[in-house]
């Protein structure tokens, strides 16, 4: 009984992260951005990636 409860939160919980992402993106983005090494950062930009 207790599974299919875990399985449905689990699931609930990722369709809201997703829509979290989706909302935020360019934020979030632009913040893990700020962890990588600059070449690395310097390669996304020059591609064009957002």
């Amino acid at each position: 009984m207790i599974f299919p409860l875990a399985l449905s939160l689990v699931g609930l919980a990722i369709i809201g992260l997703g829509v979290l992402w989706q909302r935020r993106e360019a934020r979030w983005s632009a913040r893990l951005r700020g962890f990588l090494p600059r070449p690395l950062r310097e390669l996304i930009e020059a591609r064009g990636v957002r």
